[in-house]
């Protein structure tokens, strides 16, 4: 007769995985009190004596971000590796759990996730053709940061009279978005706050060579025709040094550009057709 395979018990599942999350802190002590649990009674999870009831475990749950899998099955190393930070994890906002639900039915791909290496945290500077003006640019700063297995970035809108955006608020004029890996560079989601509701899509090449800090592409503005309005155009992502001075020179950039007023640097990068 074929061998059964043995399955492990919930607490010693339980155990070792929390054994593995406790690396992430300070120590037991710290945590348990974190948790509000006894020193004791942490001490038997942590030896596979027992596991919490549903309270206690959607406690440990949402300080560790994970959720009670943990109960069941090994939390592989990749995966500790890409957790926030104990006790920072956030429940999404109840509007945002439609794209939580989303993201899990996406296909898994490592290279989605791109490194601070490749792309570091800093500064960059967004130019491309205005799609308000007709024959002007314009040059907005970006703040791209790290998550836990996760590249995100920041950035606003210009104040322009002619779309009433002078008229909202800095929250209101705010961009948020993900960078993703692909295959000839990165892809740019930009998601606008809910006073404007649209999005964009910024594909920004490898840079042509390691000293360069020029990523060229293109802009993609999910929006219907409108007269003089542009909504697809020749774009370039310039990450900036991270020198103070930068922020000097970011500040001075978030303007709009003739043609001739462009860097000879970005010049030759955006004005130029689309094929």
């Amino acid at each position: 007769m074929p061998t059964r395979k043995t399955e492990t018990p919930i607490s010693q599942r339980f155990s070792a995985n929390l054994r593995k999350l406790i690396q992430l802190t300070d120590g037991v002590t710290a945590t348990a009190r974190d948790l509000e649990i006894s020193r004791a009674q942490f001490n038997r999870y942590l030896a596979g004596e027992s596991y919490p009831k549903p309270a206690v475990l959607k406690r440990i749950c949402d300080h560790f971000g994970v959720d009670a899998r943990i109960l069941t099955t090994e939390l592989p190393d990749a995966y500790l590796a890409m957790l926030p930070p104990p006790g920072t994890a956030r429940m999404p906002q109840l509007l945002n759990f439609g794209l939580e639900n989303a993201v899990h039915s996406l296909p898994i791909s490592p290279n989605h996730y791109v490194t601070p290496k490749a792309l570091p945290d800093g500064l960059y500077l967004f130019w491309r053709h205005s799609m308000s003006r007709e024959g002007q640019f314009v040059c907005t700063p970006v703040q791209v940061q790290t998550l836990p297995g996760a590249r995100i970035f920041r950035s606003f809108i210009q104040r322009i009279p002619e779309l009433m955006t002078e008229q909202l608020s800095k929250q209101e004029r705010e961009l948020r978005g993900i960078i993703l890996g692909v295959k000839d560079g990165y892809a740019w989601l930009f998601l606008h706050s809910p006073v404007w509701n649209n999005v964009a899509l910024v594909f920004a090449s490898h840079p042509t060579h390691e000293l360069s800090a020029f990523m060229p592409g293109y802009y993609a503005l999910a929006r219907d025709e409108a007269p003089g309005q542009n909504r697809l155009a020749r774009c370039a992502m310039e990450r900036l040094p991270a020198k103070r001075a930068s922020i000097v020179r970011a500040a001075h950039m978030t303007r709009f550009f003739t043609t001739a007023e462009l860097p000879r640097g970005v010049r030759h990068l955006i004005d130029a057709p689309m094929h």
